[in-house]
């Protein structure tokens, strides 16, 4: 009986057993700090929980004892694909240098805002409506000949068309930024990558 007596003090001192806090004073110690080793190690697994994305998973053992899984919950990701495609049906547009009406898959595009010396022109996009979508089609420009205001002669090369960064605005939303790579030859003193705002102006 002394045995059986003296076994059930020592599984009541040890921490991490749930149950009424034990009557000796050391055990009362080793359980307090049980407790409060418990309380911390739960509050750091919540807050990695929120920074992380993913699941609590209580498992057998200790006060304290969790363990985080590996990759986020379906309920995330299934979170992530709803906002994808709320945004991939939106009807984004763009307006032309910010300005004007809302335009969607633009055949055109003038690059040059203060003179419209250089054009995106014949521009077949793909994935309208994405974070990014592209075109394939022709960047043109003004050769400049005598001078630019005098000038008719324009010349062109094969280049892609990428729209980004949509924002919502008071017309709905925009794509703000337009990046040109021309594919094609072009004189030396053409940068072959350029990027355009395509911000709304007030």
């Amino acid at each position: 009986m002394a045995t059986c007596a003296n076994h059930a003090l020592r599984s009541q001192a040890r921490p991490g057993v749930l149950g009424r806090p034990p009557h000796s004073g050391v055990a009362q110690v080793k359980y307090g700090r049980a407790m409060r080793t418990s309380v911390v190690l739960r509050s750091l697994s919540a807050a990695l929980v929120m920074l992380s994305g993913a699941s609590l998973i209580p498992v057998a053992g200790p006060v304290g004892t969790v363990a985080l899984a590996s990759n986020p919950p379906a309920a995330v990701h299934a979170v992530q694909g709803v906002r994808a495609a709320s945004i991939s049906k939106m009807n984004v547009a763009v307006k032309d240098c910010g300005l004007g009406p809302r335009l969607v898959r633009p055949k055109t595009l003038i690059l040059a805002c203060a003179d419209a010396n250089a054009q995106g022109v014949r521009l077949v996009w793909s994935n309208w409506g994405q974070a990014k979508t592209t075109a394939k089609g022709t960047y043109t420009w003004n050769i400049c000949v005598p001078y630019c205001a005098a000038s008719n002669k324009w010349d062109n090369a094969a280049a892609t068309f990428t729209l980004g960064k949509p924002v919502h605005t008071k017309t709905g939303w925009l794509y703000e930024t337009l990046t040109v790579n021309i594919t094609g030859s072009v004189p030396k003193d053409i940068q072959r990558t350029q990027v355009f705002s395509e911000k709304p102006v007030s």
